[in-house]
């Protein structure tokens, strides 16, 4: 359950920024014309290679700005939005983009929007997206891929975050949302999958940094990690773990839902202390521990209220024990 007070002036400001964001969301999208109506026609619009114009110039933008950003996702979210209407049909013509993606890799004509028709595929497909997502996770030639692959395991397994070992770090503060607990914790199960120390710390509120520091008091970090980790890690090794917060609300959904309306939660000042219902699941979504854990606000930006996050749990031994014992498990979904 998630404790709130009373928000001040300053947490106001931060929710009309917040509704500002959901109306730009909410507005105009794509006319997807009645004219595409194959799958295959759609994602070639989608992908710019029929006459879709570039109605936001972001193709040959020289400087990247958020609004035609904004603008282009939310297009392409309503073209998306068409195919995954036309459920499993589709899926025939959207199974060609990860064929075209393993052959081609970033030349491939669909790689611009590689991101969109993953989610498409997953949200279509559920639990069975599970095996051809993981094949293009453990494809070398597709590394810049691995993040989108995250993404669109996470819709498929309905979690809220799914981290693999060598994607990037989770960066809050997009141009689409604030920074979530969810960041916190990808970076922290990936600082463990990785045997990272200072990625760890950075991750960390005041209560749970005294835990490690006591914890290491005892012994070293590495004798400590290879203590509760009985997998080889780093960053060139496939390592996997998800989770689901149990909590409703745009905390507990992932990075993307295709949804036709973007929720934006924005919960800003030290207002709220979250204290968030973890399910932790292992790389086929098999829920494999459960915690609450406890997070702790930052102000970056007092008077617009914008928050950063940490991880801030006072029994850290049994965070990264627990995901350990997730990462370890290879079990296939049911």
């Amino acid at each position: 359950m998630t404790r709130y007070v009373r928000p001040t002036a300053g947490a106001m400001m931060g929710f009309l920024i917040a509704g500002l964001l959901s109306a730009a969301y909410a507005g105009d999208h794509a006319d997807v014309n009645a004219e595409f109506k194959s799958p295959s026609e759609l994602i070639k619009y989608l992908t710019y290679q029929s006459d879709r114009p570039d109605r936001h110039g972001l193709l040959h933008s020289l400087a990247f700005s958020c609004g035609p950003y904004l603008g282009e996702a939310r297009d392409d979210r309503a073209i998306v939005g068409e195919l995954v209407k036309l459920d499993i049909s589709a899926v025939p013509a959207i199974d060609e983009a990860p064929d075209s993606l393993e052959a081609n890799g970033e030349t491939s004509e669909v790689a611009l929007k590689a991101g969109w028709l993953l989610l498409a595929y997953a949200r279509i497909k559920g639990p069975a997206a599970y095996p051809r997502l993981q094949k293009m996770i453990g494809n070398p030639r597709l590394g810049r891929f691995v993040q989108v692959a995250d993404n669109s395991l996470a819709v498929a397994l309905r979690l809220t975050s799914y981290v693999t070992s060598f994607r990037e770090a989770a960066v809050g503060r997009r141009c689409d949302r604030g920074d979530e607990p969810k960041d916190a914790l990808d970076n922290l199960i990936l600082a463990c999958e990785r045997s990272d120390r200072p990625m760890l710390e950075s991750t960390l509120g005041p209560q749970a940094s005294a835990a490690l520091r006591k914890l290491l008091k005892k012994r070293s970090w590495s004798s400590l990690h290879g203590k509760l980790w009985q997998i080889e890690s780093g960053t060139n090794r496939k390592v996997q773990v998800g989770y689901r917060f149990a909590n409703s609300g745009r905390w507990g959904e992932p990075d993307e839902t295709l949804g036709d309306e973007r929720k934006v939660a924005y919960i800003a000042g030290n207002y709220a202390v979250p204290e968030i219902q973890t399910l932790f699941t292992n790389r086929a979504g098999i829920i494999c521990g459960k915690l609450r854990l406890r997070f702790s606000s930052t102000a970056i930006t007092p008077w617009l209220g914008v928050m950063r996050y940490s991880v801030n749990t006072s029994d850290l031994m049994l965070l990264v024990k627990t995901i350990a014992t997730c990462a370890s498990d290879t079990g296939s979904p049911r």
